[in-house]
């Protein structure tokens, strides 16, 4: 049989070899996850296509298609992808970067100056230094926006997220609590509802359909069920008496009539369930292909002998027709022998559509927050045009985002900052203390010279301000202009010359040369 013969048939087992280690590390990583969600009652890996796809018809409120028990499981598949998954828990947090960043600007515009100066004093202290935003967190861990930003992932991990205003913290001052959502359930037994209130999932609600009171477990519970007396009532944030402090809750519903809703990726749990399972099959295969793939080849044989004669002076050897290989077991191929090269034999696994066919899993990851792919993962790949496009495609929903954050969390926690001030003496009372104006992050320039050559455009032609211009960059339009004005005080423009002067570069032509 001939040596190419012999070399291709190894070369076939070796393939029959990684597509056997393929379907092991699948096999091993279908029963590991089968575990685990048989314990919630969640098989996704094992269910057929069709059981998968039935779909509920059962109608009513939002909360009847959510109950408290899925509302738990959805949360706990959740937490764990988050803990587990890199790729689940990089999208969380890149959102809630790009949407806080460093956190708005707030200025108090309350109409006086004397009073802009003692809210931004008594609130932010010195440059966002001091002040109740650094004493805030009841913790005593966390700055204002620490406290906002680890709200914002934990909305997306859990679905909602509520913050407690406890007025009576800090001597008075009031503090802030993130209650996260396994604490926020309906009692088992034990509760009593109010005549024209209804209790579900933890929220109670009048005929209208607003927010009154939260039930909060003192601690999280092991489980989604819990006895009154494990736990009280909390009366909700209310906006006309700040000073009273309350829950806040927070939460992007996705139906009018429901309380909670379920965590933010809870739709491309599948997606991402089969994506890792790629990820983790795919490198071990590539790891063991890569082990036997590899071989020694004697390429010096003469060298190669007087090696072996150094162990065995009696050895003799002749020289072979044909080189010499042999396959090393995975990872015995860290030392070579003196005459020995090493060698691979070429592999395109897992092959050429590979990529593809993951940014197609990934697609779906992103579409649940509403994130294009190049954001999500960091992946960019495609032309720069359609880069840009998707991302600033995200960034509106970056910017829609950043509003309903001052409407729902950033306003009325300072809101109840102030009357708290007010209420121990640290700040003047005044109903215009609580009236800040937020300025939200901008994104710089993707291709800086053509974009700032787009805006002076837009500016010459008077078809858009030059506050809007710094505003949609990040940039603080009244904090920029002293600044620009000491600069020209500092580097005047060169005075431009006078309409008859000769240029710089001409000099009189000498007496002698002129012509008599």
């Amino acid at each position: 049989m001939s040596q190419s013969v012999i070399r291709d048939l190894v070369r076939r087992s070796r393939h029959k070899a990684s597509r056997d280690d393929y379907a092991t590390a699948k096999n091993g990583l279908d029963s590991v996850r089968a575990a685990f969600y048989g314990t919630t009652g969640r098989l996704p890996n094992t269910r057929a296509d069709q059981t998968r796809r039935t779909r509920s018809i059962t109608g009513g409120p939002g909360d009847r298609h959510m109950s408290q028990l899925d509302l738990w499981t959805e949360r706990e598949i959740s937490r764990y992808l988050r803990d587990e998954s890199t790729v689940f828990d990089g999208m969380i947090q890149t959102w809630a970067a790009e949407v806080i960043q460093c956190g708005f600007r707030l200025k108090p515009d309350t109409g006086e100056e004397k009073l802009n100066a003692e809210v931004q004093e008594a609130l932010f202290g010195w440059d966002g230094d001091e002040g109740w935003a650094s004493e805030c967190d009841a913790r005593g861990m966390m700055h204002f926006w620490d406290l906002v930003t680890l709200g914002e992932e934990t909305e997306l991990t859990d679905g909602d997220v509520a913050y407690y205003l406890d007025p009576e913290g800090n001597n008075g001052r009031g503090t802030i609590s993130i209650i996260e959502g396994d604490r926020i359930l309906t009692p088992a037994y034990g509760h009593e509802e109010r005549p024209g209130h209804i209790l579900i999932n933890g929220v109670e609600m009048d005929m209208a359909g607003r927010p009154t009171r939260f039930w909060i477990a003192d601690e999280a519970p092991q489980y989604c069920h819990a006895s009154s007396e494990s736990g009280r009532f909390y009366p909700a944030f209310d906006p006309k008496r700040p000073e009273l402090g309350g829950v806040l809750f927070s939460v992007e519903l996705r139906r009018y009539s429901a309380t909670r809703r379920q965590p933010w990726l809870s739709s491309a749990v599948r997606a991402h369930d089969e994506i890792d399972d790629v990820f983790v099959a795919v490198r071990i295969a590539l790891r063991n292909i890569a082990c036997r793939s590899t071989y020694t080849k004697i390429q010096n044989f003469e060298q190669y002998l007087q090696w072996l004669q150094s162990v065995d002076p009696n050895l003799e050897g002749v020289a072979p027709e044909v080189t010499l290989e042999h396959t090393p077991n995975p990872g015995d191929h860290n030392y070579l022998n003196p005459g020995e090269e090493l060698g691979v034999v070429e592999t395109n696994a897992p092959g050429d559509n590979f990529d593809p066919f993951m940014q197609l899993q990934l697609n779906m990851l992103g579409l649940g927050i509403g994130m294009c792919l190049e954001e999500s993962t960091r992946i960019f790949q495609k032309s720069f045009s359609s880069s840009r496009m998707a991302v600033e495609g995200t960034r509106r929903r970056y910017e829609r985002r950043q509003k309903r954050i001052k409407r729902c969390k950033v306003s009325p926690i300072l809101k109840f900052g102030v009357a708290r001030l007010q209420a121990v003496g640290d700040l003047r009372k005044s109903d215009r203390a609580s009236r800040i104006r937020s300025g939200y992050p901008g994104y710089p320039y993707m291709e800086p010279q053509k974009d700032a050559n787009a805006s002076k455009i837009l500016v010459e032609t008077k078809l858009r301000s030059r506050r809007t211009c710094a505003t949609e960059i990040g940039d603080d339009y009244d904090a920029e202009l002293p600044l620009i004005q000491e600069e020209e005080k500092l580097f005047p423009a060169p005075a431009a010359p006078a309409a008859n002067s000769p240029p710089a570069d001409s000099q009189d032509e000498p007496p002698g040369d002129q012509e008599q």
